[in-house]
């Protein structure tokens, strides 16, 4: 422990440090600007912590637990941790409270953490290592993570950037106990942290078990000694955080803990601290390796037995379910997610060098020679023995989606090694050597400095997406308002059914109910949207949008296959019908049809694909200059019951039907069917457009023409009250 107070030039390094860090994560700024003032973020997940803090606003000091404008008709409850949100409202409730304090916290909120982040970085390591300079170098690799600056850049406003700070959290347990038990004060402090770290991340579960294997360890030592007092601590400490969770659970203010669950704040992590409380006793007070041993392969034996009952099932599925999380999973949701994919997916110089950097080699040495100085030690030094357990739990955390968090075991690895060769290093040369080393190793991933500091939404989500032209400005000004937006929770008049990113936009944006979310199989409308999108049957298609109220349609031209692959999940679980699967490579799909068709029949293999008869484009984007105006890159439909047209023109004639219109674009639209008579000649056309007004933006230019190959051309004037009962207009 280092007591010495920091020197005026220490603070003044850690302040160009965490000056340098606060730079790297907000030189994009200017890049995130909306045309109409404000800032805009990247990606769903900043709108959807945007829409929780608006409520929490609206709602505080009471916890907003309910948002019926999500995964709409069924609502969605609290999916992650809270803490954040929270924090966040009350922050925003100190400057005013309103929807423009709300959106510029949240833009600086991440610098500003990640500021927080750095600056306990050089704490824990000084107080570690003993040593300021290689608490300085920790500090520094985590302002300069390329993986923590991408998870933590201002317009991606998210919780992640406290994940970094729960691993500090539970590593300072290291500091706990040096006397070889536990005082009050760190009791209370070590039992409040797991609480506070499940309410800062729900994925810190995973960490509290790299804590255990930690703290048993050290306890069983400490007992092998004669000391039984640190082992009996630690695990009230364990029993002391499950009896406040139990406390939360009972309360439950973010209506939870119904669900038995890895990944939500409930009885199961009651469960879970219990067990390492009984763990502790039965595996620590072993006294050797042996009976170590011994007492491992006996709970072993046990398990089959154990399984027998549900509730032990239920909690090993639970942890099952956490792991190939993380592992790694076939999951179709989550293989749609390039952040869940591995590092070496996007190849060694992108991959590693451009988001943990070549420092996160260090860690294996770090743990190796961190073990080896532990046992000549006599397994007496806690901090080695920290470094080596969170270094090898921590290494094989190889998705991207942990870059960001990896910055920490990185640091601290750097930082130990550091430290070992200072002490041992006397000379100046090596010295200086040795403090370039850091910057050295992270000069080749300055391709990942570039794209962050540079880092922009692309041209057609600038253009689509945000300004007078954009989709969600457009949805919130010209759609019909729905209830309860800032009380959610009753349920709005209709839904709007789109992509599964834009979910957060439409109901923070466009203030409209959203049946998808980011949230995958964990909310409602997921399979929803696959199903609509991949199926080739117009009725599977009108089947999902009644059953979701859905009035509106956001289509975008998407890759066909992860719809297919969430549709095929879908129907293997139940959730949609049987025949909703059509051709694999989306040949007559919905997705097809809307966002390259415009709802329009065209040719396919010699025949054509039918209208899609119920849904009429309202508004679609401008493309930027250089992708042309051929085809707009974001289409708003309208789900309509759509008019039936009925006539005769001779059995087995082919029928053709046309109408033209200007959608808001200024392109040309002709709407285009096609239908064969029966055997008494007739034939049928339901029709989604009125002749005699706007539909949103799209302009009709003429009455329907049909023509028939054994009849003259006739016209037909379709009024919008057809359209919208349902009507037949017989010709």
């Amino acid at each position: 422990m280092n007591k010495e107070r920091l020197s005026l030039r220490t603070i003044l390094l850690l302040c160009t440090v965490c000056l340098l860090g606060f730079f790297l994560r907000t030189a994009c700024y200017r890049n995130f600007i909306q045309p109409n003032g404000g800032f805009c973020f990247y990606s769903p997940d900043p709108y959807d912590h945007l829409r929780r803090i608006v409520l929490g606003v609206k709602s505080f000091p009471l916890v907003p637990s309910f948002d019926s404008y999500a995964a709409y008709p069924k609502g969605l409850g609290q999916i992650w941790s809270p803490l954040f949100d929270y924090l966040l409202s009350a922050f925003s409730l100190i400057f005013g409270g309103s929807d423009t304090v709300v959106e510029q916290i949240g833009f600086f909120a991440n610098p500003v953490l990640s500021v927080a982040t750095i600056a306990a970085t050089f704490l824990i390591a000084r107080k570690s290592f003993g040593n300021k300079n290689a608490a300085i170098l920790a500090a520094f690799v985590v302002a300069a993570s390329p993986g923590h600056i991408s998870y933590t850049l201002a317009p991606k406003l998210d919780h992640h950037v406290l994940e970094p700070m729960v691993i500090l959290i539970l590593y300072s347990f290291t500091f706990l106990g040096t006397e070889g038990r536990l005082s009050v004060r760190e009791s209370l402090a070590a039992i409040s942290a797991f609480p506070l770290t499940i309410l800062m991340w729900r994925g810190a579960t995973l960490f509290w078990a790299y804590l255990f294997i930690y703290l048993l360890i050290r306890g069983a030592l400490e007992s092998a000694r004669g000391n039984r007092r640190c082992l009996d601590d630690y695990t009230k400490v364990f029993l002391g955080a499950a009896a406040i969770i139990a406390v939360i659970c009972v309360a439950d203010p973010w209506r939870t803990s119904a669900r038995f669950s890895f990944n939500i704040v409930s009885w199961f992590h009651v469960v879970a601290l219990a067990f390492c409380a009984l763990l502790l006793q039965f595996l620590g007070t072993s006294g050797s390796v042996k009976i170590f041993c011994r007492r491992f392969f006996f709970l072993l034996a046990l398990l089959p037995t154990a399984l027998l009952f549900p509730f032990v099932r239920s909690f090993g599925t639970e942890i099952l379910s956490g792991i190939s999380f993380i592992g790694g999973t076939h999951d179709s949701w989550l293989e749609s997610i390039p952040e869940q994919q591995f590092f070496f997916v996007w190849g060694f110089w992108y991959g590693v060098i451009g988001t943990v950097t070549l420092l996160w080699f260090l860690i294996p040495p770090a743990v190796v020679l961190s073990f080896r100085e532990w046992r000549q030690g006599g397994f007496r030094n806690g901090t080695l023995l920290a470094v080596a357990v969170w270094g090898a739990g921590m290494f094989p955390l190889v998705k991207l989606r942990y870059s960001g968090v990896m910055a920490i075991p990185v640091a601290l690895a750097s930082a130990w090694l550091f430290s070992w060769a200072w002490v041992r290093w006397h000379a100046v040369l090596p010295r200086i050597a040795l403090a370039s080393l850091a910057p050295i190793l992270l000069i080749p991933g300055y391709k990942g400095y570039v794209s962050n500091v540079t880092f922009t939404n692309s041209p057609i989500t600038r253009v689509g997406e945000y300004g007078r032209s954009g989709v969600f400005e457009w949805i919130r000004k010209n759609t019909p308002q729905t209830s309860y937006y800032l009380n959610p929770q009753r349920e709005p008049e209709y839904g709007i059914l789109a992509p599964w990113r834009f979910g957060a936009k439409l109901y923070y944006l466009a203030q409209r109910p959203s049946v998808t979310t980011a949230f995958g199989w964990e909310a409602h409308g997921l399979y929803e949207i696959g199903g609509f999108m991949a199926t080739d049957k117009l009725e599977v298609a009108a089947q999902i949008a009644s059953l979701n109220r859905v009035r509106y349609l956001l289509a975008v031209p998407d890759e066909f296959a992860p719809y297919y692959r969430l549709a095929a999940d879908g129907v293997r679980k139940g959730v949609l019908p049987a025949e909703t699967l059509g051709t694999v490579d989306g040949t007559g799909s919905m997705l097809q049809r809307l966002a390259t068709h415009d709802g329009s029949s065209y040719p396919m293999g010699g025949g054509y694909v039918t209208a899609s008869q119920r849904y009429r484009l309202v508004y679609e984007t401008p493309n930027p200059a250089d992708m042309g105006a051929e085809n707009s890159f974001y289409k708003v439909f309208e789900v309509v019951p759509g008019a039936v047209i009925y006539g005769r023109c001779g059995a087995g004639n082919a029928v053709g039907l046309e109408m033209p219109l200007r959608t808001s674009s200024g392109r040309l639209l002709r709407y285009t069917d096609r239908a064969i008579t029966n055997e008494q000649g007739e034939f049928l056309f339901r029709v989604p457009y009125a002749t005699d007004v706007r539909q949103g933006d799209t302009l009709p230019l003429d009455s329907y023409s049909l023509s028939c190959s054994g009849g003259a051309l006739r016209k037909v004037s379709v009024p919008e009250q057809a359209i919208a009962s349902g009507l037949t207009i017989t010709r």
